[in-house]
C-alpha cells in the first residue's frame, strides 16, 4: 500500500520530495530482497571468491579484491 509523503517540517525546504521518494524506493526494494544490502552483496562477492575458504580467516588477496570492487 502507497500512501502520499508529506514531509516533516523539520526537513530542510531544499530537500526535493522525489529524493526522499526515491529514498523510500530503495529502502523498499532492500525490505523485500530485490536490491542487496550492503552487507549481503560483500558476502555474495566473498563466498563467490575463488580465494574464499570457509574459514573466519581471509586471504589478503580477497581482502584487497572485495575492497577495490566497493
Amino acid at each position: 500500500m502507497h500512501t502520499p509523503l508529506s514531509l516533516p517540517p523539520s526537513l530542510p525546504p531544499s530537500l526535493p520530495s522525489c529524493q526522499v521518494g526515491r529514498y523510500l524506493e530503495l529502502v523498499r526494494r532492500r525490505a523485500t530482497g530485490e536490491v542487496l544490502t550492503t552487507a549481503a552483496y560483500i558476502r555474495a562477492y566473498v563466498l563467490a571468491h575463488p580465494d574464499a575458504t570457509r574459514s573466519c580467516h581471509s586471504p589478503s588477496l580477497l581482502i584487497s579484491c572485495v575492497i577495490a570492487t566497493i
